[in-house]
């Protein structure tokens, strides 16, 4: 599969509490925000991070929506991976954290579904044209110039019919502090997200607060996109 480019992102991780052990045993370090180190860093922690069960704009934008071939970008500990498996859809995950995959991959044995859950870099992936019939990108906040690129990538791999579910901060909760990218190039609006996704069109656009699953409320853009033609179901 023409996937990620570097063979290395295929390397077999190392066995969880092994590489949970490296993490701890830098103590002090710190690491630079987003980075893997980062992310291992977070990720380690008894049980799941963020909970196993799925995104809830994920589960609403499903329902109708005939299993196919998915592909979830920074999947993290597998929560929406494996819950796409669980509903029928073939699943390719790719996460940035070494931890968070092995999590991942723990968590889809666990519930007795395969999902092949892939470390790499999303910024390093090269695009299969039209191979995936659904693709997701949730709370994934990137630079302007990386975004772009990753979204030119989301629409030449959707095959014609499948569609695209992204969301995230938007500037809005950059302001307000807490939850969210620290640096307003990496969040998300509407108008962004529809000039750098042409070719596809826009099934549902939301912008502003809904209710945070640790208590209160957060700003955010969810969006369901698709591409134009008859090749996937719904």
């Amino acid at each position: 599969m023409m996937l990620v480019v570097s063979a290395g992102l295929f390397t077999p991780p190392v066995p969880v509490r092994s590489r949970e052990a490296e993490v701890r045993d830098r103590g002090a370090v710190t690491f630079e925000r987003g980075s893997a180190g980062y992310w291992d860093d977070r990720y380690t922690v008894d049980g799941y991070l963020f909970g196993t069960e799925p995104n809830r704009f994920l589960v609403e934008r499903t329902a109708t929506l005939t299993p196919g071939r998915a592909l979830s970008l920074g999947d993290g500990e597998g929560r929406n991976g494996v819950w796409l498996a669980e509903q029928g859809f073939e699943v390719v995950t790719v996460d940035l954290s070494q931890v968070a995959v092995v999590k991942a991959r723990r968590l889809a044995a666990e519930r007795g579904v395969v999902v092949d859950a892939r470390v790499g870099s999303i910024r390093d992936l090269r695009w299969e044209p039209q191979a995936f019939d659904l693709v997701l990108l949730f709370f994934v906040h990137l630079p302007g110039h990386v975004r772009e690129g990753i979204h030119r990538g989301v629409v030449s791999t959707l095959r014609p019919g499948g569609s695209y579910l992204a969301a995230g901060f938007t500037l809005e909760q950059v302001a307000r502090g807490g939850r969210g990218p620290g640096d307003p190039d990496h969040a998300l609006s509407l108008s962004v997200l529809r000039l750098e996704l042409d070719g596809l069109e826009i099934v549902h656009a939301f912008e502003g607060d809904v209710d945070s699953d640790r208590g209160g409320s957060r700003h955010v853009v969810e969006l369901h996109a698709r591409r134009p033609g008859t090749g996937y179901g719904t």
